[in-house]
């Protein structure tokens, strides 16, 4: 099997199996072989086995990869190779590791050659004589070294151009082309050419031959004309004529189960420049030419996934963190908040003991600095209940009692509570309920906290003398009461109609001049009634005031029963 040895660092001697196509190095722990060493990134290189052999790949990291003392971004690993990867020496072995390493090249397989040879050359013909028999030797020769340079390669476009650099000096071409089709709709894109430096015809138009191309793309056979223009098969073309093109070779490059593409070269020169052997070799680098393009989408395809998993185990982590952060600030707020309750609540006493106390001794400034006072008391005291109630709806720890209640006399409990502000602003409260809908069924103290905080705005944001309605009606759906407050203020633009009812957003408002506080009571009302099943909105407009409504669902249900 084979393996990583490491050679130095405190982990010297430790033997890492390469058991998957994918193996990560780095600092880290999430990686299959983690190096302790300072001087080595977090995910420092990875080893991938593609096409029977093992490759070593960079990730981008600090102090580079280097392999038997070359620094490199991608390599494909040889048995013995020393990587060096920050401080720390490892040896790669294609097997298991030898009891005594020896400086000895390790010599190519017979297997490998016999593989290659019924991999690109199942249609060679057998050869009939010595010189045939070179010329074939060659001709493997050449393959076989080809197919080792282009599966180092990671890059379509890097292996087209590549193989251009190979097949032109030995075809003597003036022209190749390289091209592949596109899933879609099966046309050619041409992904590398090359042309001879010295043609007097050069230019930088591409000038193949397409009706060559196509047909070897359709057919799935190679193409080989001595004659172009004399040849029956493409008589009369005009990417023939005009290219002035002679002769001319064409392959199909093919993959596993689909076609791939076509390497094409042409020559201007005298007729009948390619031969029949030419064409084979051309065919053999084709065929070799598609395992190493299915291999690089292979690769392209396994290290997006790699990345892709990578990121999304960094934004769970990242997410985590979140969750834990998020869970400290809650528990510092409600600890803060359960702590000042009782603070507020012994300071709300104190005001109500000192009014009571000096009962005409008190001048009437001394008077209104008391209810200013109790008014910002009983403010504080409201936000500090929203915020311990906000928490429990948040995590479905508020309990819910309902229980039959009048609505009349729940409505005019909470305008008394603001009576000294209405009568201070000159504001008035008219209340409209239907008889159908005066006793109803539902949590008391939610619904009393519900109207409260929506009455409070709706007296803060009125203009002096202003009116405010409340109604309390039957709604559409069946057993259902809906209740709306509406005042004639400042409204409330119709971007924000959402946003309001969400904890700390009202910052946009402010910016629009209105007052605003911390932006808890429509968070909590929000909650509440969510909490009883029903649903909230607003209806507004600015310079028009703004009416909130909410709807209770099987409010009256329980009662006519």
């Amino acid at each position: 099997m084979p393996s990583i040895r490491i050679e130095s660092g405190s982990d010297k001697g430790v033997i890492c199996p390469i058991r998957s196509e994918w193996v990560s190095l780095g600092r880290s722990s999430r990686n299959d072989v983690v190096i302790r060493d300072d001087a080595v990134s977090s995910s420092h290189a990875v080893i991938a086995y593609l096409n029977q052999c093992h490759f070593i790949e960079d990730s981008e990291s600090a102090n580079g990869t280097f392999v038997n003392g070359v620094r490199v971004q991608r390599k494909r690993l040889k048995n013995g190779d020393e990587i060096l990867v920050g401080k720390t020496r490892l040896r790669y072995f294609d097997s298991s590791v030898p009891e005594e390493e020896t400086d000895e090249h390790v010599p190519i397989r017979r297997r490998d050659s016999r593989e290659i040879v019924n991999a690109f050359s199942a249609r060679t013909p057998l050869p009939k004589d010595n010189l045939t028999l070179r010329r074939a030797h060659e001709n493997l020769k050449r393959v076989y070294e080809i197919h080792n340079i282009i599966t180092s390669i990671f890059s379509i476009k890097e292996l087209a151009e590549k193989i251009l650099d190979i097949i032109f000096p030995l075809f003597d071409a003036d022209r190749g082309y390289i091209m592949l089709a596109k899933a879609e709709n099966a046309e050619l894109d041409l992904i590398a050419s090359r042309k001879r430096e010295t043609d007097p015809g050069d230019s930088t138009d591409v000038a193949f031959s397409e009706t060559i191309a196509r047909r070897v793309l359709e057919k799935e056979e190679s193409v080989i004309t001595s004659n172009a223009p004399e040849d029956k098969r493409f008589a009369r073309k005009q990417s023939i004529l005009g290219g002035q093109i002679k002769s001319a070779m064409c392959v199909p490059i093919r993959g596993r189960d689909e076609k791939l593409g076509v390497i094409y070269v042409d020559h201007r020169g005298a007729s009948g420049h390619f031969s029949d052997e030419g064409l084979q070799l051309l065919t053999m680098v084709a065929n070799s030419t598609g395992i190493a393009i299915e291999n690089i989408r292979l690769y392209e395809e396994n290290l997006k996934m790699n990345v892709l998993k990578a990121v999304n185990e960094e934004m769970r982590e990242t997410n985590r963190k979140l969750l834990e952060l998020e869970s400290l600030k809650e528990d510092l707020i409600n600890m803060v908040v359960h702590d000042m309750k009782n603070p507020v609540s012994n300071t709300m006493m104190g005001l109500d003991m000192i009014a009571f106390d000096s009962e005409g001794e008190m001048s009437d400034q001394q008077k209104d600095y008391l209810q200013m006072a109790k008014r910002n008391q009983f403010k504080l005291s409201e936000m500090i209940t929203n915020l311990l109630e906000i928490s429990k709806l948040e995590s479905d720890g508020l309990q819910i009692n309902k229980a039959s209640l009048e609505v009349p006399d729940l409505i005019n409990r909470i305008i008394e509570r603001y009576s000294a502000t209405i009568k201070k602003e000159e504001k008035t409260v008219t209340v409209s309920d239907d008889p159908a809908v005066r006793r109803i069924v539902s949590d008391e103290r939610l619904l009393e906290r519900i109207l409260s905080n929506i009455l409070s705005n709706a007296i803060k944001h009125s203009h002096p003398n202003g009116e405010i309605f409340v109604e309390v009606v039957p709604a559409e759906e069946p057993d259902s009461v809906a209740f709306s407050i509406k005042d004639f203020g400042v409204g409330i633009p119709k971007e924000y109609h959402e946003k309001i009812f969400e904890k700390f957003c009202q910052a946009g408002l402010r910016e629009i001049g209105h007052r605003t506080d911390t932006g808890l009571g429509l968070a909590f009302c929000k909650m509440a009634v969510g909490a009883l099943g029903g649903r909230i909105w607003v209806d507004s407009m600015p310079g028009k005031g703004s009416r909130f409504t909410f709807v209770l669902p099987g409010a009256l249900a329980t009662e006519r029963q």
